[in-house]
């Protein structure tokens, strides 16, 4: 049977705590590194741990972002904007990780930055990024290739999510009762 705990009120605001849990994470694991995907939930936790790792010398921030080619022109600018910044370390991949396809029926899956599709590209492939890694096969899944890229390396891999929008995204971190923010893969 699972467990889901009920929200508790506690005596600091949002800022307090994420500055207080990304401490920890620091404290904790070999290195700790942001899920970035331009928006407003990994921009808010990449300042939140640029200004843990600015308090104790740990600048830059790596941060990993998956460009997954059909992104809006304003997002793909601001991500640029992002890797100019000397406090962030970012790495922006660009590969044919597998998708669902929510569109087709004949397709259920594709593969963004698909090597041989370059004519179906939604845009040209962005100047400096990574194509290729050691850790990734043909037919992997975002999760998948996550799980591999970081296998072994003893680091933490820090994702904004709001729970407020999803019964889902709450149950993920609300199955815990201690450091119920920190999911480990088993």
């Amino acid at each position: 049977m699972v467990t889901i705990r009920k929200r508790k009120e506690i005596d600091k605001n949002v800022y307090e705590a994420a500055l207080e849990r990304i401490n920890h994470l620091y404290d904790t694991f070999d290195e700790v590194v942001v899920s970035f995907s331009g928006g407003k939930d990994s921009t808010a936790t990449l300042l939140c741990t640029i200004d843990v790792a600015e308090q104790r010398g740990k600048l830059p921030v790596r941060a990993i972002f998956y460009d997954e080619e059909a992104i809006p022109p304003p997002t793909i600018e601001y991500v640029e904007r992002v890797r100019q910044d000397p406090r962030v370390d970012l790495e922006w991949y660009c590969l044919p990780i597998m998708h669902r396809n929510a569109c087709s029926n004949e397709q259920p899956f594709w593969h963004p930055w698909h090597p041989d599709e370059r004519h179906l590209w939604t845009r040209e492939m962005p100047d400096n990024v990574i194509t290729e890694h050691p850790n990734f096969e043909w037919g992997m899944s975002m999760q998948d290739f996550g799980m591999a890229h970081f296998e072994g390396t003893g680091a933490c891999i820090l994702q904004g999510i709001r729970t407020q929008e999803s019964l889902r995204r709450y149950r993920v971190v609300a199955m815990k009762k201690d450091e119920n923010y920190i999911a480990q893969d088993s």
